[in-house]
């Protein structure tokens, strides 16, 4: 009996021990948190990247998961995308633990407190960033200072059409990636290599993909000149989809008007 007692309070006290310790508290004491600390005390948000006697490169990319729209009606396309950036960033930079290149993954809350290329569509007439079931970006620094950053994005961009070959058009839909706020004195835009990823599986309404051309199309603007990076989508209308939904239709109905016709009675 007094064994099964003393047994009792040994798990007793084993479980209260185990119940006191705090989960945030341990990871204070770890070697991500103590890094973080050290790189982002004093770090400014507002500050790109030095040195400030040349531009921050920052390198571009998208792999396209879906086009769900093409309208002649309202001349546009909407696409959903991962965008993908990378750009040194030397007030990064943090000795690995084992001594070779390492890489971690940013917190939500210091991911925050990072500068990050102000990128916007210029032919973008609405989108948007995925949040289920979580924020679907990832921010990744490396040992070097290197950052990888990527963010999925639902997007419908401005398309003008030229539709006079119509239904045995081609279109070229644009997409055109700019800085918001920086010239290229300050952040220069290049492109990643394979830069225009296309899911293999992907089909287009209506339409085939026929290429992806990338160029510059950097601007001067009253404020100076501003970095730009397009991505022109060359597509071929599928001329099956256009007789299946339209001329076939069209020929029935033609068919049987004529019928109908030939079999009136007249009184």
């Amino acid at each position: 009996m007094k064994n099964r007692i003393l047994y009792l309070c040994i798990l007793i006290s084993v479980y209260k021990k185990s119940d006191s310790v705090n989960p945030k508290e341990t990871y204070k004491h770890s070697w991500q948190y103590i890094t973080l600390k050290r790189i982002f005390d004093g770090y400014v948000k507002q500050e790109p990247p030095p040195p400030s006697e040349r531009p921050t490169d920052v390198f571009i990319g998208i792999n396209v998961n879906s086009f769900y729209s093409i309208s002649e009606q309202s001349m546009d396309y909407s696409v959903i995308l991962y965008l993908r950036q990378q750009w040194l960033e030397p007030r990064l930079k943090f000795p690995s633990p084992d001594g070779i290149f390492h890489q971690m993954k940013l917190p939500d809350d210091y991911g925050k407190a990072l500068w990050v290329p102000d990128i916007f569509f210029r032919n973008e007439k609405h989108a948007s960033y995925h949040d289920v079931t979580v924020p679907n970006r990832l921010l990744r620094i490396n040992s070097n200072g290197s950052v990888w950053y990527t963010i999925k994005i639902s997007a419908t961009l401005s398309c003008p059409m030229n539709l006079q070959s119509y239904p045995l058009d081609i279109q070229r839909c644009p997409m055109m990636f700019e800085s918001f706020g920086y010239t290229k004195s300050t952040m220069d835009l290049k492109w990643l290599d394979n830069a225009v990823d296309i899911d293999k599986d992907l089909e287009l309404p209506q339409f085939k993909l026929l290429t992806a051309k990338q160029a510059d199309c950097s601007q001067n603007y009253t404020a100076g000149s501003f970095p730009c990076l397009s991505i022109t989508f060359v597509l071929r209308r599928d001329i099956g989809f256009f007789i299946i939904q339209v001329y076939v239709p069209i020929s029935k109905f033609n068919w049987t008007d004529t019928t109908i016709f030939k079999g009136e009675v007249y009184w």
